[in-house]
């Protein structure tokens, strides 16, 4: 059968909570665009404390503290203002690392003050100050004594203003207490290479064996580094240290800083630090990829580049110890320019996305051979917007309205030679869509209802879901989307014309005959990287799960929505989350299940009945809206224990209320399905009798249901609402499909666009 899903999308409205009262924000780290947040960290943005709610990394606090979004405002820092404090990092060694009784630590960390310099910083092991270092590279040693340890750093500006930097734990332990390992001669871990469950590696001087292929394999070594990565656990186990007492050491490239552009002709000084947990440091070798470029034997490790070509250039540094092992540091990529000037971008990255409103950091790099810039200076599509005469240079950029803008920099040295960056490409996208919203689906093929351009559709569509992205053939996780009788590029430009006029594009996965299963860890790698790289592609505002079939099912003895152990439920829960993350948190996410996965779920839940909820559930925070298709559907149980059939009032009104005022789950009173808030929800219907097997609706009942939802007026059905008052908040309808609806002479459209803006 064709198509049976709704579709629409959009955000649902900010609900901004204003600081309440003065908050203590001595100590908290300054929130960082790139940084990885878990549930209950606290930190400072433009002199307001904020505390995140779960999970995020890019989500601005100052416009994501509403209600259901990541941040919880805790008020305005107290104290006086102005003074932003310094960010502090620990750079070395790394949280979970093993060192024996004696050994000298080594201890780096990394400072930056925003408004400033920073003036010092200190060393603390279990809360005692150990050190105190006033220059970068921050630096401190500490002789390691038994037991476990927590360390950290606090930076101090030349206003007096202190930041902290998050508190790692170390183990300290003597050679017989380290359980030992069978593989000593595992291979080095290395970000992105491809593992296998049951492979051994090394890592920080220990032994891992990989558990999920998949995971072990990404390349996110944030997340899955053993030993050090956020999620590591997830995917290796410790199998200890190894057995021949031997561990390797420990290196970080400190200079140059990763990003920097060096004139050509000028010395370029590489510095790093190392350690070895059980032994000494014979050698620091310093790489320019595989080529190496010199070493030394001697503390400060350091060694002078000279005459490096033009281009862009990776470098590293290797230290070997007294017992042969050796580790490779974390890469750092540089640019070597021939320009008097030299000037860059450093954030935000490439075809970045930012809210409507909110203010967007632009920060640049900028270099003259005689060392003195005069003035960096900002522009937006070509037109000033500020300019900076000292570093770290930076201007900050509200935009006022949706599309795509360029961002570059001129650098201006004293001698008056200049240089301009290349240019950066921000897409702004709109913090909400309207309070009522209109969702129609799109065909990307000719089913008997015709092929449209997108640019020919009614503005008066407020969303816009293209059908559908599916999975290559032979994969069940790998997605493609390849436009209907236009080309690519003819496609993303039909898209940023329908963009350009305030209409949301989100692209619709799965379709009644496309199944979508993520059955293990390499799927779910395989559905982010594709989806990920297809949004991009396309500018799509945002991704509609429409999954059908058999692409969503409940394993036996999966009971607790709230806690899913089924693979394909877990794997699409995670893979939404991060390919949403990819995108800063600026994407919309949608879902068209039918009434069996959703509603289905009251009467009974297994199988595919109500197979939907967990991920409804796990998702509410990302959920910009859902609408259930109201169609293709047989009688179903409403919160009163009566069967409804589709195409009348109560139905609509009945289904509904199970989102708007949950449900007890397979009919158990202590398995409650909490309610979605009243701008989650839409009601997904079909344009016509010819587009919907089942469920057309006239327009008059629609109404009519539709108003007893949001303002409680009664039409004498039978169902009568768990909340009399109604839920004025309903976000609006979505219909199956714009093709369809313009065969039928726009009824659709014409009938429920001008009745949804006059609720």
């Amino acid at each position: 059968m064709i198509k049976q899903g709704l579709k629409a999308t959009a955000i649902a409205a900010l609900i901004a909570a204003g600081p309440a009262m003065a908050y203590d924000c001595a100590g908290l780290s300054n929130w960082d665009a790139a940084a990885v947040y878990v549930g209950g960290k606290t930190i400072q943005h433009k002199q307001n404390a904020y505390t995140a709610n779960w999970w995020n990394q890019g989500a601005d606090p100052e416009v994501r503290s509403g209600q259901w979004q990541e941040w919880k405002a805790e008020g305005a820092c107290d104290g006086p203002g102005g003074n932003q404090r310094p960010s502090a990092r620990l750079t070395s060694p790394s949280a979970g690392q093993s060192f024996k009784v004696g050994a000298t630590v080594a201890i780096s960390a990394e400072a930056n003050d925003a408004d400033g310099s920073v003036s010092s910083v200190a060393f603390f092991v279990d809360g005692a100050q150990i050190a105190q270092d006033a220059t970068a590279p921050y630096a401190a040693t500490w002789t390691a004594t038994a037991g476990e340890h927590s360390l950290k750093v606090v930076a101090t500006d030349d206003g007096s203003a202190q930041g902290e930097s998050a508190t790692i734990s170390i183990n300290v332990s003597d050679d017989d207490t380290q359980p030992p390992s069978s593989d000593c001669d595992a291979q080095q871990y290395a970000a992105g290479t491809p593992y296998a469950n049951g492979d051994h590696v090394q890592n920080l001087g220990r032994v891992y064996e990989c558990k999920v292929g998949g995971w072990c394999s990404s390349s996110a070594a944030w997340a899955y580094e053993p030993g050090k990565g956020l999620y590591w656990e997830q995917a290796w186990g410790d199998l200890g240290v190894c057995s021949d007492g031997n561990a390797a050491p420990t290196v970080s490239l400190t200079s140059p800083a990763d990003g920097a552009i060096i004139l050509s002709g000028t010395a370029i000084n590489l510095q790093a630090n190392a350690s070895d947990s059980d032994g000494v440091i014979t050698e620091v070798a310093f790489y320019n990829g595989s080529n190496l470029l010199g070493s030394t034997v001697n503390t400060p490790y350091a060694y002078e580049w000279m005459n490096a070509p033009v281009g862009q250039h990776t470098l590293t540094a290797v230290a070997k110890d007294d017992g042969g092992k050796s580790t490779t540091s974390d890469s750092v990529t540089i640019t070597v320019s021939d320009e008097a000037v030299a000037a860059a971008i450093t954030s935000p990255q490439n075809n970045a996305r930012v809210t409507l409103g909110a203010s967007v950091s632009i920060n640049a790099s900028a270099s003259s051979i005689n060392g003195d810039i005069a003035k960096v200076e900002f522009f937006v599509n070509g037109a000033s917007i500020s300019s900076d005469a000292s570093a770290p240079y930076q201007s900050n950029w509200t935009p006022n309205a949706e599309g795509q803008y360029q961002l570059t920099v001129t650098a201006t040295d004293k001698d008056g030679y200049d240089a301009t960056s290349a240019p950066i490409l921000v897409t702004v996208l709109g913090g909400k869509t309207s309070d009522r919203v209109i969702v129609g689906y799109w065909h990307n093929f000719d089913n008997g209802s015709g092929f449209v351009r997108l640019p020919d559709v009614s503005p008066d569509w407020d969303v816009i879901d293209v059908a559908f992205a599916t999975p290559k053939l032979g994969s069940h996780s790998d997605m493609e989307f390849s436009p209907f009788q236009i080309t690519p590029a003819q496609m993303k430009a039909d898209i940023a014309a329908v963009q350009a006029r305030g209409q949301k594009v989100i692209i619709s996965i799965g379709g009644a005959e496309a199944i979508v299963r993520l059955t293990d860890a390499n799927a779910e790698e395989e559905f982010v990287d594709s989806m990920t790289a297809l949004i991009r592609e396309y500018g799509f505002d945002g991704f509609d799960i429409d999954l059908e079939g058999s692409s969503l099912s409940l394993d036996a003895g999966d009971t607790d929505f709230k806690n899913p152990k089924s693979p394909v439920l877990t794997h699409l829960i995670s893979a939404s989350k991060r390919i949403i993350s990819n995108f800063g948190g600026n994407l919309m996410l949608t879902m068209a299940p039918e009434t069996y996965y959703v509603q289905g779920g009251f009467s009974a839940y297994g199988g595919g009945s109500g197979a939907y909820l967990p991920v409804i559930h796990a998702l509410r925070n990302e959920l910009s809206f859902i609408h259930v298709q109201h169609y293709n559907s047989g009688c179903m149980l409403g919160l009163d224990g009566k069967c409804y059939s589709v195409s009348t009032g109560d139905f609509h009104v009945a289904m509904a209320e199970m989102l708007l005022a949950g449900f007890p789950v397979g009919g158990n009173a202590n398995n409650r399905f909490p309610p979605l808030p009243a701008e989650k929800v839409a009601i997904g219907l079909p344009a016509s009798t010819s587009a919907a097997g089942s469920g057309y609706t006239l327009p008059s009942v629609v109404h009519q249901a539709v108003n007893y939802l949001v303002k409680g007026q009664s039409f004498g059905g039978s169902y009568q609402l768990q909340n009399p008052e109604g839920y004025p908040g309903f976000k609006g309808l979505m219909t199956w499909s714009i093709n369809w609806d313009r065969v039928n002479n726009n009824e659709y459209l014409k009938s429920h666009k001008p009745f949804l803006n006059g609720l």
